[in-house]
């Protein structure tokens, strides 16, 4: 293997879309026409489309024009759809897949996705080992969570914090302006790092946010969290007469069980303990961004510890694919990976996840073990927590994320946009 013509090739999403994500698809498709691939296919709704539709959509790749797949690259969202789906091995999901594959003549898969995709991918690697079939497997790294083992940072995130950091100033504006307490609902079911990345539009250290709760940071109960949460609001509203509050939706309690622990998602935790049913995917995780249930529970539980106005604002989906906003590396290094990705197999790798290294003049890739990504989850190092559930060194989070994001781009001081915001001399 490894001259791309000696069978066909498919390309595919997997979880949730990004602004970037169709440069690593485009790039992978011109690099693949480029090399001569047999043919370039694309399911509608990925891995979904081909195993639960009765009449799968497959999209052509091998002679769309360079032109238009440019001009796509540019566009968020996901091209050809994109689904959560994991295979049920205990159906033979797998297997039936590999023997589509197998079908079709398919001998190159290439998934772009998170940590779940990873996971997808190593079903398929083994289920074709085992039936003794060549089939290259490549996870192409995309996640705005920015969760995935090894990696040092992954396509998605730069653009999406940066839409964080933007529409948090906005929100401290209006903190400021009208006082009382505003909690923020970010993405980020495992990590932090989109959570923490509110912090780059604070400048001074009044300014908001006054305070991160992080997937990080553990708590052994409800009571416990509720504790910490509302004697941090009051510490920084008798300081401010104001608190801004970021919570990420994958703030959970560690619940210990057959010597082991997990930590449950807060809302899964509160909407199973009182009998609720909660909608999640087949993967495990829960549906944290489809509404205010998080904020609510929060507005509620502070209001009645604390008497000030109290509000919330949950981001949700416009944090993944908004058009306006965007790191410009974030795009170079989504093309990137798309690139190596056919570089690799052309190298005679057969299976691994493209992973991006600390950028430099130029940002390299490395080729992890779909082992290592698809079964372990990175979180935040733990020198940017501090125990109360604050984020501790804002400069030091600074200097991992600002060259992802770049400088100029990033919110100015909330002085140089608003000049109400001196003060008024005594």
């Amino acid at each position: 293997m490894g001259q791309l013509n000696s069978g066909a090739a498919v390309v595919a999403f997997g979880g949730g879309p990004s602004r970037v994500v169709n440069q690593t698809f485009c790039s992978l498709v011109l690099h693949l026409q480029k090399s001569k691939a047999k043919r370039i296919y694309s399911p509608k709704f990925g891995l979904r489309g081909l195993l639960d539709e009765k009449n799968p959509q497959v999209f052509d790749l091998s002679k769309q024009p360079k032109d238009l797949l440019n001009k796509i690259a540019q566009q968020p969202g996901a091209i050809s759809g994109t689904a959560r789906r994991k295979l049920n091995e205990e159906k033979g999901e797998p297997e039936k897949l590999v023997e589509l594959l197998k079908k079709n003549d398919v001998r190159y898969l290439y998934l772009i996705g998170g940590d779940d995709t990873a996971s997808v991918c190593l079903q398929l690697q083994r289920a074709a080992q085992a039936r003794n079939y060549e089939l290259a497997t490549f996870h192409l790294a995309k996640t705005i969570d920015n969760d995935l083992e090894g990696h040092h940072h992954t396509p998605g995130f730069p653009s999406a914090a940066l839409f964080v950091a933007h529409a948090v100033q906005g929100i401290e504006a209006d903190n400021r302006s009208t006082g009382g307490i505003q909690f923020v609902i970010c993405m980020g079911k495992d990590a932090g790092y989109l959570s923490a990345a509110a912090s780059l539009a604070k400048y001074k250290e009044d300014d908001g946010p006054h305070a991160f709760f992080l997937p990080e940071q553990k708590y052994s109960s409800l009571q416990h969290f509720l504790d910490s949460l509302v004697s941090k609001i009051e510490e920084i509203y008798s300081k401010l007469g104001r608190a801004l509050v970021i919570v990420s939706e994958g703030i959970g309690i560690t619940v210990s069980s057959n010597q082991s622990t997990k930590r449950v998602p807060l809302l899964k935790y509160i909407l199973e303990s009182k009998g609720e049913s909660v909608v999640g995917d087949n993967f495990g995780g829960i549906s944290l961004s489809r509404g205010t249930s998080l904020g609510d529970f929060l507005v509620n539980a502070v209001k009645s510890k604390i008497k000030a106005d109290v509000r919330s604002t949950t981001l949700g989906y416009p944090q993944r694919s908004f058009p306006l906003i965007y790191s410009e590396l974030d795009a170079q290094d989504a093309w990137l990976v798309g690139k190596e990705a056919v570089n690799y197999t052309l190298d005679g790798f057969e299976e691994g996840s493209v992973a991006l290294l600390e950028p430099g003049a130029i940002t390299k890739t490395t080729l992890l073990p779909l082992v290592m990504v698809g079964i372990r989850k990175r979180e935040m190092p733990q020198e940017y927590l501090s125990p109360d559930g604050c984020l501790l060194n804002v400069p030091l989070f600074k200097e991992y994320a600002v060259p992802l994001i770049g400088k100029k781009v990033l919110p100015a001081p909330l002085v140089e946009l608003v000049p109400a915001y001196y003060s008024f001399k005594t």
